[in-house]
């Protein structure tokens, strides 16, 4: 029950943080073709692939809201709580 309480609430500030990122208009930074790439493992299913990409992006510009959020979001779809957690 407290897993699925900390998972439920992980997911909303993931969410929350994609929707404060797209309300800004500002330009994509230059490694948003890494998160890019992430999403598109993410939707896959390739999880762990995409935690790696989204790592590497974030790596390059720890301000890119999106890939944040996609990290959160891999990591609990892998059942990596603590991991999703530190990521905040």
């Amino acid at each position: 029950m407290k897993v699925q309480l900390v998972r439920a609430t992980l997911v909303l500030v993931a969410l929350c943080a994609g929707v404060a990122c797209w309300a800004q208009e500002t330009k994509p930074p230059e490694n948003s073709d890494l998160a890019g790439a992430a999403n598109q493992l993410y939707q896959a299913g390739k999880f762990s692939e995409a935690i790696q990409k989204y790592q590497q992006a974030l790596k390059a510009s720890a301000a890119l809201i999106p890939a944040q959020a996609g990290l959160i979001r891999a990591y609990l779809r892998t059942d990596q709580v603590d991991p999703a957690y530190g990521a905040c």
